[in-house]
């Protein structure tokens, strides 16, 4: 799964700025007491009181100096801060005006083969979740409940089997028929998410996007293939490309859309039977999306994104390819025991992560199924220092 390079770091940097600038304060205080002398000295009775008087005078506490005041522009930080917070959310969680229209076709219909979906499943799903399905009343809540359904379902199965879990965890292993529990209710929930986005899925009407899904389907024999435009079609022609020229395998679905999971690129679902399913983002999605929230932007915050926001795209990820996320989610599919809990609760050593700093922040920051995988990543499109291929070939 490739996470969204989070717009939060752009603010964060800018307030790091902000605050190391120095500012004046008020005059440091100074000494009242005279340097000792090296040798006593005679004094007259006149001297003493003068000394006395002076004496008495420094134990009346001095009206403390207001601080100086520190100037502040009203556009630092603080609103400018929750401007381009707001900005990030709505990157986030937003849906697009293209995604509510298709949506709002047909939406009793749309709704009802989700709510169908659900029941057949109800044995993997919170108690909650179908009584909220059975109360959305708009395609926007529809697109945050298809976009939310993995995460929450995800939470639900680990809670149920949480005594368990803390027990592999503690002791480093599990038993088999916990294993084969949590694998088979896992891969029954990601064939449900697949289910509601097929059902909520436009066909294709691009005669050139229909013959490249019609030629995946029966060169590499896929289930199932929809590429939303040209420009994606391409692209996926492109990685196809690339990871044929790998030992990993190729999907038996590929499908483009604006419902992968929240703040996700996409995701790489390991089904029943042995298959898998590549799901990613839409990018003229999230292009609208990003488009929409940045009009609203004032003039300064445009000026922090234009300047902050291709650093951070940079530091995310291992390479600038342009195919870095198609490539990172076809990946995955080598990746067979990426569903043990095991292995994906194995935690990356400190000094591991130490040796690659550049292997981007989403690798340094997340598991041990991202970091291996962003290693794989990199190697297919950059290639690997000897640093990182000795990691590769022997630590994972």
């Amino acid at each position: 799964m490739g996470k969204i390079s989070s717009v939060y770091n752009i603010g964060k940097n800018y307030i790091r700025r902000f605050f190391g600038k120095t500012v004046k304060t008020s005059e440091e205080p100074v000494s009242i007491m005279e340097k000792a002398v090296s040798e006593p000295q005679k004094v007259t009775s006149k001297e003493i009181e003068a000394y006395y008087r002076r004496y008495n005078k420094h134990l009346t506490p001095p009206k403390p100096k207001e601080p100086a005041e520190v100037q502040i522009s009203e556009s630092e930080p603080y609103p400018l801060f929750e401007e381009i917070s707001e900005y990030e959310f709505k990157t986030a969680n937003e849906v697009s005006k293209t995604v509510l229209e298709s949506l709002s076709h047909n939406f009793e219909q749309k709704k009802q083969t989700i709510l169908d979906i659900l029941e057949k499943n109800s044995d993997i799903i919170p108690p909650n979740v179908l009584i909220t399905a059975k109360n959305i009343n708009t395609p926007e809540t529809l697109a945050h409940f298809i976009r939310n359904y993995v995460n929450n379902s995800s939470k639900y199965l680990k809670a149920r089997q949480i005594q368990g879990c803390l027990k592999a965890i503690c002791e480093k292993k599990i038993s088999l028929s916990l294993q084969k529990e949590l694998y088979e209710k896992g891969r029954k929930m990601a064939g449900s998410y697949l289910e509601m986005i097929k059902a909520v899925t436009v066909p294709s009407t691009d005669s050139r996007v229909i013959k490249i899904e019609n030629y995946l389907k029966s060169m590499y024999g896929m289930d199932y293939v929809h590429l939303e435009n040209f420009e994606e079609a391409k692209k996926i022609l492109q990685t196809i490309n690339i990871i044929k020229k790998t030992d990993i395998p190729l999907a038996d679905t590929i499908i483009i859309t604006p419902f992968t999971p929240r703040n996700t690129k996409g995701v790489n679902l390991l089904l029943s039977k042995s298959k898998n399913a590549v799901i990613i983002r839409s990018e003229a999605e999230e292009t609208q999306i990003m488009q929409e929230a940045y009009n609203l932007l004032s003039e300064e915050a445009k000026k922090v994104i234009d300047e902050e926001f291709p650093n951070l795209c940079t530091d995310c990820m291992s390479t600038n390819h342009p195919l870095h996320y198609y490539v990172h989610e076809f990946a995955h599919s080598r990746q067979c025991l990426n569903s043990f809990l095991l292995y994906v609760l194995k935690i990356v050593p400190r000094e591991v992560k130490a040796k690659v700093p550049n292997l981007g922040e989403y690798a340094l920051t997340t598991n041990q199924v991202e970091f291996e995988n962003e290693l794989v990543t990199k190697d297919i499109l950059q290639g690997l220092n000897k640093t990182e291929r000795a990691i590769l070939d022997s630590y994972i």
